[in-house]
């Protein structure tokens, strides 16, 4: 059993086009996240408050995101139900099939 989810990636090309699927798993299991603070990520997540961003991905920034956001547990625990809404609203494959059938039906 896990308190945090922890998604540390590093700033590069696939990472900045692919789908974070870890953090969308431990958001819809109503976990607190650390994440790496990637500009692709942020402007889908950033209006989640159960996630700590954390600048970089070494040991160090980990460590210091986990003690971070140890030190409010309680707080973040309760905020991440706010992530599993927006999940479920926003992220579900039916959620993105509906997205796409409009998209197509645009062209």
């Amino acid at each position: 059993q896990m308190d945090v989810g922890i998604v540390p990636l590093s700033d590069t090309l696939p990472m900045r086009t692919s789908s974070p699927l870890k953090l969308i798993e431990y958001l819809s299991l109503n976990k607190p996240v650390i994440a790496t603070e990637l500009k692709s990520f942020m402007n889908t997540f950033e209006c989640i408050d159960s996630i700590l961003f954390i600048k970089g991905n070494t040991p160090e920034k980990i460590q210091e995101g986990i003690v971070q956001l140890t030190s409010k547990l309680s707080k973040y625990k309760k905020l991440a139900q706010k992530g599993r809404t927006f999940i479920k609203a926003n992220l579900t494959w039916e959620v993105q099939a509906i997205k796409l059938d409009e998209f197509i039906r645009l062209k």
